[in-house]
């Protein structure tokens, strides 16, 4: 019976320290950059394009740019819009390729158009915290949501010398697709 006993042991060991000497294969390197848009944007129709840079495996720092026309519903004056923000993000939970965010948006936002001979420009700051979720495919698809809120402040003035200013809280919804690699 000891015999039996001390050969299953033997064997055992053997068996777990002969698989100790196997490599694992390194874990897949994330990716640094994501380049995405948002699709919501274009009905204005608005390019938004964010680029994420990886600044350390669970941080990043994110730059948005934005251009577009945007015309109001039975006008037919157009504004110009651009755009440019920047996100601090942090990872805090999640596994490789699935992972959640949380951080903070900066955003700059700028109109300018002619209505009824007055040309009219406004400016507008928004700053707000976010928590949201992104995934990355094997092939570099990406998916990024995001939802929060800002405090906005808005400035416009008119070549007639008509002015305007307002501040208010707006909900923050960013869903973006693109590319990472």
């Amino acid at each position: 019976m000891r015999t039996r006993l001390a050969a299953a042991l033997a064997t055992l060991a053997l068996t777990a320290t002969a698989h100790a000497d196997v490599p694992t294969p390194a874990p897949e390197p994330l990716p640094r950059v994501s380049i995405t848009f948002s699709p919501i944007h274009l009905v204005l129709p608005v390019l938004e394009v964010t680029t994420e840079v990886r600044i350390a495996p669970p941080a990043s720092v994110a730059v948005i740019l934005g251009a577009g026309r945007v015309t109001a519903d039975g006008a037919d004056e157009a504004a110009t819009v651009t755009e440019l923000g920047i996100q601090g993000r942090y990872y805090p939970i999640g596994r490789r390729r699935h992972r959640m965010q949380v951080g903070a948006e900066l955003l700059y936002i700028h109109g300018e158009g002619t209505s009824g001979g007055a040309t009219a420009t406004a400016d507008g700051v928004a700053i707000g915290p976010f928590v949201g979720y992104k995934f990355t495919a094997g092939i570099g698809f990406t998916f990024d949501a995001q939802l929060g809120f800002q405090r906005v402040g808005i400035g416009a003035s008119s070549s007639d010398g008509q002015t305007a200013e307002d501040k208010d809280w707006i909900p923050l919804i960013n869903l973006n697709v693109g590319w990472s690699f």
